[in-house]
C-alpha cells in the first residue's frame, strides 16, 4: 500500500469518528507532539 493511500485511509477513518472522538484524538496528538518537541529540545541542549 502506498503512503498517500494509507494517509487517505487514516483521514477517512478519523472522519468516521464522532466529533467528541475527533476532538479527543486531536488533543492527544497535540500533547504527544509537545512532549516530543520537549525531548528534542532537551537533546539539543544536552549536545551543546
Amino acid at each position: 500500500m502506498s503512503k498517500p493511500v494509507f494517509f487517505q485511509t487514516v483521514i477517512e477513518y478519523v472522519e468516521s469518528l464522532s466529533t467528541q472522538e475527533q476532538d479527543l484524538l486531536l488533543e492527544l496528538i497535540a500533547k504527544r507532539r509537545i512532549e516530543q518537541r520537549r525531548k528534542e529540545i532537551g537533546q539539543m541542549l544536552h549536545e551543546h
